[in-house]
């Protein structure tokens, strides 16, 4: 079987001109061309300008560990990223990617995606790995099947896109307060699994279920699942008795009850 090291070095792998490397400050040009090259890497990240485009690379390279960056590389130059924000004491990371529009589509993508994920889950010693796509974007998707991702649930109306959102009686409260006068769209909450409690605090609350991040936590050892929920500004509110809001700073009128 092939090792991560000769994963991640590109020995052996289909297609001599692409291979993975660390990101470097040099790379600050490539990278402000590749945030130019489609309107949709806007969600990327700040890279308008070159200045942007060195902040954007200094903050991967400044991270101490906390952001593992690998550049996609066409015969040496970047055309692309792979990387994992690492949240070391759960031992997960946040997996993200993204690539210049003019290399989209050769199936590079996915090769090196699978391939820092093989890195992180083995060479790096992390245990899990999550990301997520928005739902109209089915290429995305694609990339994380073929990285061994599985589909944990859909997060409702997570993402604002072109200005359409894709404890009991206190959190009932708040959560009305919060989709009336605060002017949010969606919240949402995660609880452990082994604690159903919060999981009947969350219902109360009007929140719905929409899945499960398998080995969210480490705890004492053990890996543990967390139940995912979103509740939208669209949802029907929940039959509650709201506890009174004390703070007349925070107070307004547009409220829906």
């Amino acid at each position: 079987m092939t090792s991560p090291d000769d994963l991640v070095a590109g020995r052996g792998a289909r297609g001599a001109s692409v291979g993975l490397r660390r990101l470097r400050h040099a790379d600050a040009p490539a990278v402000l061309a590749a945030f130019a090259s489609n309107p949709d890497m806007a969600r990327q990240g700040d890279a308008t300008s070159l200045d942007a485009a060195e902040r954007y690379v200094t903050r991967l390279l400044a991270s101490g560990g906390s952001q593992e960056a690998w550049v996609v590389a066409d015969r040496g130059a970047l055309a692309g990223l792979v990387a994992v924000s690492v949240d070391e004491e759960n031992r997960s990371g946040w997996f993200w990617y993204w690539m210049t529009d003019s290399v989209r589509g050769r199936g590079w993508t996915g090769r090196a995606a699978a391939t820092v994920a093989e890195w992180a889950l083995t060479v790096r010693g992390l245990e899990r790995l999550e990301l997520g796509h928005r739902v109209n974007n089915p290429a995305s998707g694609a990339v994380a099947r073929r990285a061994g991702f599985l589909r944990g649930g859909t997060q409702r109306g997570k993402v604002l896109n072109g200005g359409d959102p894709g404890g009991g009686r206190a959190a009932a409260t708040v959560a009305e307060w919060a989709l009336t006068v605060r002017g949010l769209e969606r919240l949402e909450l995660g609880h452990r699994v082994n604690n159903p409690a919060s999981g009947a605090v969350a219902r109360r609350a009007g929140f719905i279920r929409e899945g499960t991040e398998r080995g969210k936590f480490l705890i004492d050892g053990n890996r543990i699942d967390v139940a995912t929920y979103g509740r939208l500004r669209t949802d029907p509110a929940p039959a509650f008795d709201p506890v009174p809001m004390l703070d007349e700073r925070f107070l307004g009128a547009g409220a829906r009850r």
